[in-house]
Parts: structure tokens; sequence; C-alpha cells
């Protein structure tokens, strides 16, 4: 326990001010230690993730990094967090602070939800087939799984389909058209 946070300490205090150029023994070193630095499981970080420690710079007695984090790419996040760490190598401690996000891919384009309710307002209006649409007697219902598909980012998901529900109630208001709920609507009697 103490022994791995020693020969960090010790091996730190043989490097130059700076940034370290032997990254690989530095995360041997950080690896072997981090389990026992006060404060390193904060953040749910593991050992296994210093692997993509970035810019490692040395200020005795404090060590500083960045590693790329990416808890929101996983719920479909475009971005990943840069979460910053500061050990202190004679206190044994880690101290993180969330530094900047990085664009991992590219966004989504952005919606227009009022194109497609002023189309799906025509095609109900017209009376035509529309494939995002399905007519019956009193009303019709819109297949919003086929326009906007689960999957990406949750909130932006709701967000577009609240933003696509206010446009087609505003265009359906004006044809006597109620909201029904769940995507259904109906006539006005």
């Amino acid at each position: 326990m103490e022994q791995a946070i020693a020969q960090l300490r010790e091996w730190l205090m043989e490097q130059q001010a700076g940034l370290i150029q032997d990254r690989r023994t530095l995360v041997g070193l950080l690896e072997s230690a981090w389990p026992h630095l006060l404060g390193s499981c904060d953040t749910r970080m593991t050992s296994a993730k210093l692997e993509r420690l970035e810019n490692p710079k040395w200020s005795a007695p404090v060590l500083t990094f960045v590693v790329e984090r990416h808890g929101a790419a996983q719920f479909g996040s475009s971005r990943a967090e840069l979460q910053g760490w500061s050990i202190d190598a004679n206190a044994g401690s880690a101290l993180s602070f969330k530094q900047s996000t990085r664009q991992i891919r590219p966004r989504s384009a952005p919606y227009d939800a009022k194109r497609v309710a002023a189309e799906l307002a025509a095609a109900i209006t017209e009376g035509r087939p529309h494939p995002h649409v399905e007519l019956s007697e009193d009303g019709f219902q819109i297949r919003i799984a086929t326009i906007l598909p689960s999957g990406g980012p949750k909130e932006a998901l709701h967000a577009r389909r609240k933003r696509l529900r206010t446009a087609l109630i505003d265009q359906l208001s004006e044809i006597d058209y109620t909201d029904k709920s769940n995507w259904r609507f109906a006539r006005r009697t």
C-alpha cells in the first residue's frame, strides 16, 4: 500500500519539472499506487483508465494530468469529459476537477421540426398516404419512431420530439384536429 505510493513519489522526485517524457513508467507506477491514493476513487476513476492519461506535468510535489472520460458517450453524447487530476505525492492524495470537454464524434445535424410538421400536416389535410402517418376514420396517428427513432442522446431525442409535437399541434389547430395523446389526433366534433 504505502510502498506503491513511496515508489511513485521516489520516481517523481527524480524527474525534472515540466512535462514528463517517460509516460509508460509513470502510468505503471500510477496504476500500482492508484487504489491507495486518498480521493482516487471519488469519480469512479479506476487505475485501468490511466492508460488514457494525457499531458502529465510535474511540479514537486504535485503531478497533474488529464484523462478522457467516456461516461456521457456511453449514453449517446458526442462529447467526452476531460477530467483533470492533481496528485500530491507527499500527501498521497488525488483530487479531480473538470477540465473541459472534447468532441469525439460529429454532432447530429440540426433538426427542423417546423418543416417536418408542415410536411405531415399537408399530407393529412390532403388525405394522401404518408409513411409516418396512419390514417383512421376519426383521425390519425403519427408513427413517431419512424421519424425520430430511439437511440442517441436521450435529452436530444426528447427535445426533438417535443419540438415536433408543438409544431404539429400548431399546424393542426388550424385544420380542426385535437391532440388525444401518444401521437394520436382526432377530428374535433
